[in-house]
């Protein structure tokens, strides 16, 4: 509906110039445009009730779901996602070099996203600006747990 009346607007304005060209040459004396009335634009006053997130407790039970899982970069990112509020696609561009443990700083610089055909590539972050996070003591230790596993792992 929104954009039905948008449309109607702009062709609503374009015929209105060409009727005032009309008047200025004088093949016309009055725009019939200036009389019509636009249809208004509803606002909706149903509010959705739907609840798209967890609420504290319901996340504080995941995050300890996950523990008991024991998957530690499961963990590791619904952690960073729930206690920095960053994308996940900023979250999966991350590398170790944006993490500083010793301020407990995170710098967002980029978003991993798909592109054509499905393919992955890494781009600007949404904004097109780079920001940095603190981030607190217990995602920061889980990041640390997360990056010696990654180490050992590669190591072997």
């Amino acid at each position: 509906m929104l954009i039905k009346i948008k449309k109607f607007r702009t062709v609503k304005t374009y015929a209105s110039k060409v009727i005032d060209f009309a008047i200025k040459r004088d093949y016309i004396s009055s725009n019939p445009f200036k009389l019509v009335d636009l249809p208004k634009i509803k606002v909706s006053t149903v509010v959705n009730t739907e609840v798209n997130f967890y609420s504290k407790e319901q996340l504080i039970y995941f995050l300890q779901c996950l523990k008991q899982f024991g998957n530690a970069q499961i963990t590791e990112f619904f952690y960073l996602l729930a206690f920095s509020g960053i994308r996940k696609g900023e979250a999966l561009a991350l590398t170790w070099a944006d993490l500083h443990f010793e301020t407990k700083e995170l710098f967002i610089t980029r978003a991993l996203s798909r592109g054509k055909n499905n393919k992955l590539y890494i781009k600007s972050t949404k904004a097109d600006t780079s920001r940095q996070l603190l981030i607190d003591e217990e995602t920061c230790r889980i990041l640390s747990e997360w990056k010696k596993i990654q180490q050992d792992k590669f190591q072997m």
